[in-house]
């Protein structure tokens, strides 16, 4: 069965979400930090479990973009992951004209 970009930006917000609410959960327990020493063995690997999730998720929407999109390259200059994982539309991805569809581009500080 082809894999359709919804069900990809679909396994993304999940891995992303199950990822940031069990940081959130670890945060309350411990306090604020990523690689904090106090960790369990076991909350250190469900940790590290659920951020490689997460980012086989963005390897699997962003490998479908490449193969896909005509302007594959262009997306992933100037916007975040998150971002291509689950804003872009599959009509945008497909475009093939560049100027009917710009990707927006980072906000930059005054005076740079």
């Amino acid at each position: 069965m082809k894999t359709t970009w919804r069900k990809l930006q679909m396994a993304f917000s999940a891995a992303y979400n199950s990822r940031s609410e069990y940081a959130s959960e670890l945060a309350c327990k411990y306090g604020v930090g990523n690689t904090a020493p106090w960790y369990t063995a076991s909350e250190a690997r469900k940790q590290a479990r659920l951020a490689c999730a997460a980012d086989k998720a963005a390897d699997a929407c962003l490998s479908w973009l490449y193969a896909h999109s005509p302007r594959s390259h262009d997306w992933d200059v100037g916007n975040s992951e998150h971002w291509i994982c689950t804003a872009l539309t599959e009509e945008q991805a497909l475009s093939e004209t560049p100027d009917a569809l710009p990707p927006p581009q980072r906000r930059r500080a005054p005076g740079f």
